[in-house]
């Protein structure tokens, strides 16, 4: 058996071109379906206003937000309730 020449390697590269066309095309469709149906995501966090002011104060008490951020926040909670 002689060395491969180029036929056989344009033929063996058509082969498996075209063995991985449906395994793409599998995996596309795994991705789109899969992705389709997540449920909405909620937001993280506390959602209620005395827990939100709760973590608010203990962020500033951690020293990870200043003063200012802080009240800034504060008086964003508020005028939502």
């Amino acid at each position: 058996m002689g060395p491969i020449g180029m036929p056989e390697i344009v033929m063996i590269f058509i082969v498996l071109a075209l063995l991985a066309v449906p395994v793409v095309i599998v995996i596309g469709l795994v991705w789109y379906f899969g992705s389709r149906n997540k449920p909405p995501q909620l937001p993280s966090g506390p959602s209620r206003p005395q827990d939100r002011l709760a973590e608010l104060d203990a962020l500033r008490s951690r020293n990870l937000i200043s003063d200012a951020e802080h009240e800034e926040k504060r008086r964003q909670i508020l005028r939502d309730i």
